[in-house]
């Protein structure tokens, strides 16, 4: 579970690590947003698959998360190293700290974790179902 977590969780960090900074000058920000929604939905999607091939659901479930949350830590790196911009309507006594970051990135996994979970069992689910069609009809 968690080295097929941590290999497409380090694919998803590489891939938008790559459109963040290589790509960025020559795509449109609209591409580059679609492109890092699909490379994570993708590698969520491979780490349920993979891990979820040994016939455990909780595996998928883990291994999805974790990818996840690899891709959370790169965000939380990358944000401190490279800085946020400001909210031009915040007080100009509020700064974005390390500490922030943090703490926004912790808020954004217990959303998208389970998210992620969910969206790895689920391709777990479907590939199972078609697998057993596949098996009935004789393919």
């Amino acid at each position: 579970m968690m080295r097929w977590g941590l290999l497409f969780g380090s694919g998803i960090a590489l891939a938008n690590l790559v459109l963040q900074f290589a790509l960025t000058p020559f795509l449109p920000w609209q591409l580059i947003g679609l492109l890092s929604v699909a490379a994570w939905l993708g590698g969520v999607v491979a780490a349920g698959m993979f891990a979820g091939r040994t016939g455990s659901l909780r595996a998928a479930a883990g291994a999805a998360f974790i990818a996840a949350a690899v891709d959370a830590v790169r965000s939380a790196a990358v944000a401190m190293a490279v800085g946020i911009p400001t909210i031009a309507s915040a007080a100009p006594h509020v700064a974005t700290t390390p500490g922030l970051i943090i703490a926004g990135n912790v808020v954004e996994l217990m959303v998208i974790g389970p998210l992620a979970a969910a969206i790895g069992v689920g391709a777990v689910r479907l590939t199972r179902r078609s697998a057993a069609r596949n098996a009935v009809a004789g393919d």
